[in-house]
């Protein structure tokens, strides 16, 4: 994918997670914590994570949806995990990418 696509996307689902917000605020008075969008051949993903947000395009060729929103909110819970403990950390040489992200493989 390139950088102006990703960059589309990117905005597409910010724009679309505020949107889903400030209705939901409007309506419910709550927020929206994630959102569905079905597309003709992929399934679109946006999690909120506190001031960001998740985003993942899953394509729909063999996937069970049942299956996939039980696993993203764990995945999307240990990235958020995985942001808090990076931030907490002070010295670059100590922050081990490849560990952490050799957590988030899903075989």
């Amino acid at each position: 994918m390139n950088s102006e696509k990703l960059d589309k996307i990117s905005a597409m689902s910010y724009s679309l997670f505020q949107t889903a917000n400030r209705c939901a605020w409007l309506l419910k008075r709550m927020r929206a914590e994630r959102i569905l969008l079905d597309c003709d051949n992929t399934f679109h993903f946006i999690d909120g994570m506190g001031k960001i947000i998740f985003s993942t395009v899953i394509g729909k060729m063999k996937q069970k949806l049942g299956l996939i929103r039980l696993i993203l909110p764990q995945f999307t819970k240990k990235v958020n995990e995985l942001i808090k403990e990076a931030s907490k950390i002070q010295e670059h040489e100590t922050f081990d990418i490849k560990r952490m992200l050799g957590e988030l493989i899903i075989k």
